[in-house]
């Protein structure tokens, strides 16, 4: 652990994350879910979508580009019994998708299937906590979120695509569950920032220079701004996979989309739009969805333990930051007035 770092146990970081919320003015369930949500990002070891992106959620709410005083809530005439549209009011994507996972579980374990589509929303961090939500209940579930462009597709070089998030999970028995969470670029704008702080080259089959400039009036949750555009993955698959990530959740709810998400009009943020899919197995007939997923994991292995599936090194990391504690950079926590206590307590425990 580096000397600027400090490890903070994940349900004392919890605890902080929900104060400063409920400080800021927050509903109990807005702020529960928001600290549930970037914790366990964070346990999985994508500290970039974790909470390390509390401050800049309350610096959104301070500026009013995102409020935390009304709930998600689903929009009337909008809902079936396998399907329902949210307006997230701008509130903070973090609350908006755990709530849209608690409601498709709710409609999956009647249905066999249950698909919510959040319109209004703010970025919502990684899609691996809204994956757990639903996967805890022995479901299957994808989810995806649309961003303003930042992706040049099709042959463009300029951003014309999101570098859209998604994710897919499934249970397994008696092994890391199958989970992979990523944008549908080659690489994040996350991973880009941390190689550019190392000093490192940004890697020229993941990113370009754009040949427009950076638009002032969209928001750039992660990259701040483009000074590169990210590449999709695969090329034309990759793109592919954003427009339907952008139809599952922009289209579909009725909310921004396209070159319209994260965007200021008139002084008025358009936020992005969210989906979440929950599958239950029973309802195909089966009981033991982890049991036959656990065979398909060894199907694939062969016997071959060094083959790494997706989920297994974020189930590791998760397991060693559960109980040696969530790296916390110094200077973070001393720019978050209600983390300030944090560091007194390490102080006092260690001494120092």
């Amino acid at each position: 652990m580096s000397s600027s770092t400090i490890n903070i146990p994940a349900d004392t970081l919890k605890a902080a994350c929900r104060d400063a919320l409920i400080n800021a003015g927050a509903e109990t369930v807005i702020a529960d879910d928001i600290a549930h949500a970037l914790v366990t990002t964070s346990l999985r070891g994508i500290d970039s979508h974790g909470v390390a992106l509390l401050a800049r959620i309350l610096k959104r709410v301070e500026a009013g580009r995102c409020q935390i005083s009304q709930p998600t809530a689903s929009v009337e005439g909008c809902t079936s019994p396998a399907v329902a549209v949210f307006d997230s009011h701008l509130g903070v994507g973090q609350h908006a998708a755990m709530a849209a996972a608690r409601h498709a579980v709710t409609m999956a374990e009647n249905t066999g299937i249950g698909m919510v589509s959040i319109r209004n929303s703010t970025h919502f961090g990684a899609c691996s906590p809204y994956l757990l939500e639903v996967m805890k209940h022995g479901f299957v579930a994808i989810v995806g979120s649309n961003s303003t462009p930042s992706m040049a597709a099709f042959g463009a070089q300029f951003a014309n695509l999101g570098n859209n998030p998604f994710g897919f999970g499934c249970p397994v028995e008696g092994a890391p569950d199958v989970l992979f969470d990523f944008s549908s670029g080659v690489m994040s704008f996350g991973q880009l920032n941390k190689l550019r702080a190392a000093g490192k080259a940004v890697p020229e089959d993941a990113f370009i220079k754009p040949q427009a400039p950076s638009k002032t009036d969209h928001i750039y949750e992660i990259a701040g701004a483009l000074e590169y555009v990210s590449l999709p993955f695969g090329g034309f698959k990759g793109a592919s996979v954003a427009m339907m990530i952008e139809v599952l959740s922009g289209v579909l709810s009725g909310g921004n989309f396209g070159a319209r998400t994260e965007v200021m009009n008139g002084g008025e943020f358009l936020g992005p739009s969210h989906f979440v899919l929950a599958l239950n197995p029973k309802m195909f007939g089966l009981d033991d969805i982890d049991a036959r997923m656990a065979s398909y994991r060894e199907d694939i292995r062969q016997g071959q333990d060094d083959i790494r599936l997706p989920g297994e090194n974020a189930e590791a990391i998760d397991a060693t930051r559960r109980v040696e504690g969530i790296p916390m950079d110094r200077d973070y926590l001393m720019s978050v007035p209600s983390f300030n206590q944090l560091l007194d307590d390490h102080s006092t425990e260690h001494g120092k």
